[in-house]
């Protein structure tokens, strides 16, 4: 039995571990193609995705299926799977910039290491706050922790993908300077820490939120930002981030986060969201705008708000067709695939929506 444990053990963390590709990819920037070239359609990816998971079997076979470890195991394995499977749709499309960025920020280092701390955590429900540089005063700290009690925590309980169950942590950071520190600690790209820098209001992997104060002028904002990334821990905890489309994880994200900003301030937030529609409206009569399709390195190096158009997608979806109909439709994406689940909810299939959708713009 130990021998058995032991060979266990070897291929557990082989498996987490990940493709020897993958590894050679990051460190030495070989291009994705080149390493996966076979991987051209969903039925190589579905197939690589099967003997994962067939390996995982075989190893709850070996250990005992009812214990803790077992069920760990278990989550941690279909987690990576899931997001094997979003990097391969990468490779298949040739994102390796995506698939880079992707790989680097998956697991958020918690220690950002910017010295000695004025403030220490601090705790609301589930969610611990806690400073990423000297600079973040202790004021800061009630402040977000003010936001969230007030408005973010009770409005995703009720709220689009639901709010996280497990504990998650939001560091703040009161400087580019110390923000692009702690980037580069992540392994972000020296040359893609700029754009984080400037055009992110925050970050989420896993169960971890990095916020840049300096980004969030208004309390209106900040609210804004900390439900927006709050509501992707929450889909990551039910592992679908990775497999819903960009425009339906960050159109979620977006809608949770105007009607948490709309709770402060009802009048700005309305002609906010008239502004950015019609600079929307603008920009696809002048043929500019990019498809839903489009991936999460578009949406850093466009020249609009990419974002807004997902919104504008999961806004016009839940309008037609009602929330509850479109959180019925999550519920059941972690078990039938995000496809699948989408047509045995709503009378046409996803693509039929993007391109209608799409074209309602022009």
């Amino acid at each position: 039995m130990k021998i058995r444990w032991l060979f266990a053990v070897i291929l557990v963390l082989l498996l987490l571990k990940g493709f020897p590709a993958a590894s050679a990819a990051v460190g030495n920037t070989i291009p994705l193609s080149d390493l996966w070239p076979s991987i051209e359609n969903s039925t190589m990816i579905s197939n690589i995705r099967n003997e994962i998971k067939a390996g995982l079997l075989f190893l709850s076979d070996l250990m005992d299926p009812k214990s803790k470890a077992t069920q760990l195991l278990h989550e941690k394995v279909m987690d990576n799977v899931d997001q094997l499977g979003g990097l391969l749709e990468d490779v298949k499309r040739g994102n390796s910039d995506a698939i880079l960025s992707n790989l680097l920020i998956k697991h958020l280092p918690e220690d950002v290491g910017n010295g000695e701390y004025a403030v220490g955590k601090k705790k609301v429900e589930n969610v611990f706050i806690k400073p990423g540089d000297k600079n973040v005063t202790q004021r800061t700290v009630d402040r977000v922790a003010s936001a969230l009690t007030d408005v973010s925590l009770p409005l995703l309980k009720t709220g689009v993908g639901g709010k996280p169950q497990k504990d998650v942590s939001i560091t703040l950071f009161s400087s580019k300077q110390s923000y692009g520190n702690a980037l580069i600690k992540a392994g972000i790209p020296a040359e893609s820490i700029q754009n984080y820098i400037e055009h992110t209001g925050g970050m989420a992997a896993g169960n971890q939120i990095w916020i840049p104060l300096y980004a969030s002028h208004t309390r209106e904002n900040l609210i804004n930002t900390l439900t927006h990334e709050l509501s992707h821990t929450a889909l990551n905890e039910k592992n679908i981030a990775y497999k819903l489309p960009t425009w339906l994880n960050e159109g979620i994200a977006m809608h949770n986060g105007m009607l948490a900003m709309k709770k402060l301030d009802p009048q700005t937030t309305d002609d906010v969201i008239k502004s950015m529609n019609k600079q929307i409206e603008e920009i696809a009569h002048s043929n500019a705008l990019l498809p839903l399709s489009a991936d999460e390195n578009d949406i850093v190096t466009a020249s609009y708000n990419v974002e807004w158009v997902d919104y504008m997608a999961v806004e016009n979806l839940i309008k037609k067709e009602g929330e509850k109909k479109f959180a019925n439709f999550l519920d059941d994406v972690s078990r039938s695939g995000v496809n699948a689940s989408f047509e045995s909810h709503y009378p046409f299939s996803m693509k039929a929506y993007e391109k209608t959708f799409y074209e309602s713009l022009h």
